[in-house]
């Protein structure tokens, strides 16, 4: 017991001196103090000691606009740009007027990649601030170009499956293969708190309809000798499957508007739309009855011949191309607290027979404060009435991750997952409204910026998807659907040129 007595009390012991050592650790500075070693570290250019002083300060309830200017510079000399412009908002606080202050907030800015609050404050600037740091009215803020080709095995892989059970006499099934697609877009600052881009795109995409079908078909067997010289011939009912395929394309064209208005304290609200036109091959079928005749019998020696007359199973197709349009429209609204930027929006959309409607919340940040890393998560409810993959109410899941690998090169990976047949992404741009369910998709994304104008992006996904067939029995209205697993792989390339 006496051990047992001994151990309990240097552990008491050790406590109180940890206690002790902490207490001693917590340092109490004044404004004299702070102000006169925070000065010294910006003249030293000693940014690593400036912010932990300038944080002992704050912890202090010492702030005042140097201080808070010291640690943006600070902060922007190691390249942590959303930290600097923190600070610098904070500065500015202080004094709105000073322009030192206002043009490393710019600069900082554009160092992050969101140029259009970096617009709208060099706007606010007077006319010798905007010309030493090159602000001018842009009514075009940037030009956008992509193009690509998605490659799917769905043809390979599914396109020569037997979809008919053992008592099914029909099916159909619809395959969706290779795509071509192309994209412009062009955003303008039609004032420096209002910007609007607009763009089109265009997808052309192969498209087969197989139809598999049972018929019973009166078969001519082997003649046999009836009285008095006649030959007759005998007749039996033999169940034979058929194929047919039809090929063609669905072309898809997409007009896009995208309205941002900048309001203050980092708040935004986009208003967007997409309007799709589609022009798509359909194929009918039409079950017919067909009126046969042939030889019952016949007499070599006279030339007398007997027919017979029956009725039989038919199948008549008919491929047409049918045009039609859907639409997307949202909101969203956007809050910058510079190292995080969230967004909670909404969209309603009437793609295929159907009505969506999706809610969600978007974060994109970064947690070094800087651009050398980032990432974006985002969860979306997702509601539909009619869905044919009898999925009405599901969540999709989005995480993006970035990181900067070389100088000007950002490398970027990206999963989607939760069904995405009839959702929409990144504010309505992207539409996935093929008759096809998209399990999830992965993939890169390497941007490389050239100089101070031009980005160049090649884009890699992979999806794995589910295509869906249906069969029916003839003397059952019910269908049965069944689905079979494929994947595709997309490569896309673009330029974007900002003034």
């Amino acid at each position: 017991m006496k051990q047992v007595q001994v151990y309990i009390n240097r552990w008491l012991l050790a406590v109180l001196m940890t206690g002790v050592f902490f207490t001693s650790q917590a340092q109490v500075i004044d404004y004299a103090h702070a102000d006169s070693i925070t000065y010294q570290n910006y003249l030293d250019h000693n940014w690593k000691a400036l912010i932990a002083n300038g944080k002992l300060a704050l912890k202090n309830n010492i702030d005042y606009y140097y201080l808070r200017m010291r640690m943006g510079e600070a902060y922007y000399a190691q390249e942590k740009y959303a930290l600097a412009i923190s600070q610098l908002k904070k500065a500015l606080a202080f004094n709105h007027q000073e322009k030192l202050a206002s043009a490393l907030l710019y600069e900082a800015y554009l160092q992050m990649g969101t140029k259009g609050q970096a617009y709208r404050l060099g706007m606010s600037f007077n006319k010798n601030l905007q010309q030493s740091l090159g602000v001018k009215a842009r009514p075009v803020e940037l030009i956008d170009v992509y193009g690509g080709y998605t490659f799917s095995n769905n043809g390979q892989k599914n396109g020569q499956t037997d979809i008919l059970g053992p008592q099914d006499d029909f099916g159909q099934q619809t395959l969706i293969g290779n795509q071509v697609y192309l994209h412009a877009g062009l955003m303008l600052h039609v004032v420096p708190s209002y910007s609007l881009y607009l763009s089109g795109s265009y997808l052309k995409i192969e498209k087969t309809s197989r139809f598999q079908y049972n018929v019973n078909k009166h078969v001519k067997g082997i003649p046999v000798f009836g009285q008095d010289g006649w030959i007759l011939n005998r007749y039996y009912l033999q169940r034979r499957t058929y194929n047919e395929s039809f090929s063609g394309y669905i072309s898809q064209f997409e007009f896009y508007v995208n309205n941002r208005i900048f309001m203050n304290n980092g708040w935004a609200l986009h208003f967007y739309g997409n309007l799709l036109s589609i022009r798509a091959p359909i194929v009918d079928n039409y079950h017919v009855l067909i009126g046969k005749t042939d030889t019952l019998a016949w007499q070599p020696s006279t030339g007398a011949v007997q027919t017979t007359t029956w009725i039989e199973d038919g199948m008549v197709f008919n491929q047409t191309d049918t045009s039609f349009v859907n639409w997307v429209a949202g909101i969203d609204l956007e809050k910058d607290f510079s190292m995080v930027n969230i967004h909670l929006f909404g969209t309603i959309s009437q793609l295929g027979n159907s009505n969506q409607g999706q809610l969600g919340l978007s974060l994109f940040y970064y947690p070094l404060g800087s651009t050398s890393f980032y990432g974006k998560t985002e969860f979306i409810g997702f509601f539909e009435s009619g869905d044919t993959y009898n999925s009405q109410n599901r969540v999709i899941f989005n995480q993006l991750l970035g990181v900067k690998v070389f100088k000007n090169t950002w490398l970027e990976g990206e999963y989607l997952t939760g069904d995405l047949h009839n959702a929409n992404m990144k504010q309505g741009l992207v539409v996935y409204n093929l008759p096809e369910k998209i399990n999830f998709i992965v993939g890169m994304n390497l941007h490389v910026f050239v100089k101070n104008h031009l980005e160049i992006s090649l884009i890699y996904n992979y999806a794995d998807k589910e295509n869906r067939y249906k069969t029916s029995q003839a003397n059952d209205q019910n269908e049965t659907y069944n689905t079979l697993n494929y994947q595709t792989q997309s490569i896309i390339g673009g330029l974007k040129w900002t003034f």
